[in-house]
């Protein structure tokens, strides 16, 4: 088996979970049952849609300067809310190609300097200002399995299904050139079977990042200096059932697709958030560094999108397509 972070070195001890073999000096390993704290159901405060109609096809959602920024594939816009208030304050976009036009909404995130939108039939990120002015834009690979996340100053890409890397890391300022692939760097393996099933990624404003494997169940969290640091491994019925139905069986005999992972959060106190189908969990470390299910959560939707703002929790669905926002269970202020 290769080594993920090195060989073993003399009189190290090293623990292996799965395809992963981690220094225990240097890598902790967690295996956290997701079935051991009961389910505390959730009702939403308030739901975001227009004119008092749910969103059309809610793709993604963000919060930037007090706005909650919701994402529409099917109008091909992003509408921007109050969070107090039911109704838009406005919209952008419309379908097209043109400079501050989309094509098949993917994704949107927010940072103190722009708005970075991904289309999945543009080819491209468009950076808009915070007032959802164009910008700028850049060339991207829109497969599907593609995965961004955004901080101040950095952009997070995974390399999706079909790659051997893992994810490059790239300066805003020079995005074009300022990137560090990450994958050939920390290992020599020649196939892809840790890297081809990232189902999402998340950082904190720390640059703290957190990957997530949807059929291998794994999350597994990086520093700033892009070293590992813990591994989460999973286990409970949930984690069973999260096999990916065009690999293994047809999506008639699994249902609808499942959400876990994509739904991903990384608070800067290392609180994790994760998601299956219509359950949220909330994964912290305690005060050994140790992570430990802190909370788990039945939702009236699945969630797709889960975005923890102090005392509140917004999800969005793309099967009851809308955004929610809940009380947050955890916040402590």
């Amino acid at each position: 088996m290769t080594c993920l972070l090195g060989c073993e070195p003399q009189g190290v001890k090293v623990a292996q979970v799965g395809p992963f073999v981690v220094s225990a000096e240097t890598t902790r390993v967690h295996i956290i049952d997701l079935e051991s704290i009961d389910a505390t159901p959730l009702e939403p405060e308030f739901v975001y849609g227009l004119e008092g109609e749910r969103l059309a096809a809610s793709s993604a959602m963000v919060l930037s300067d007090g706005q909650l920024i919701i994402a529409d594939a099917k109008q091909d816009s992003l509408f921007f809310f109050d969070p107090e208030s039911a109704v838009p304050v406005k919209s952008i976009g419309g379908s097209g190609q043109g400079p501050g036009e989309f094509r098949r909404l993917l994704g949107v995130w927010s940072n103190d300097d722009f708005i970075v939108v991904l289309e999945a039939s543009g080819d491209r990120l468009q950076f808009l200002n915070k007032k959802g002015e164009y910008h700028s834009q850049i060339s991207a690979n829109t497969i599907y399995d593609y995965q961004y996340a955004l901080t101040d100053s950095l952009i997070y890409l995974t390399h999706g299904s079909r790659s051997s890397k893992m994810f490059e890391r790239c300066n805003l300022s020079s995005i074009k050139s300022g990137c560090i692939e990450f994958g050939d760097q920390v290992t020599s393996m020649s196939d892809v079977d840790m890297t081809y099933n990232i189902a999402g990624i998340a950082a904190n404003s720390l640059n703290d990042i957190v990957l997530a494997y949807m059929t291998l169940s794994y999350l597994v969290v990086y520093d700033s200096e892009l070293n590992m640091t813990d591994i989460l491994s999973f286990k409970g019925d949930v984690v069973d059932a999260l096999e990916h139905p065009w690999v293994t069986r047809s999506p008639r005999e699994t249902g609808p697709y499942p959400a876990f992972f994509r739904a991903l959060s990384l608070m800067d106190n290392g609180t994790i958030w994760i998601a299956h189908k219509m359950q949220i969990y909330a994964i912290q470390p305690n005060s050994d560094g140790k992570y430990e299910l802190s909370g788990r959560y039945e939702l009236p939707i699945p969630a797709h999108g889960i975005i923890p703002d102090g005392d509140r929790l917004y999800i969005s669905s793309r099967v009851r397509p809308a955004a929610y926002r809940f009380r947050n269970p955890i916040y402590k202020p």
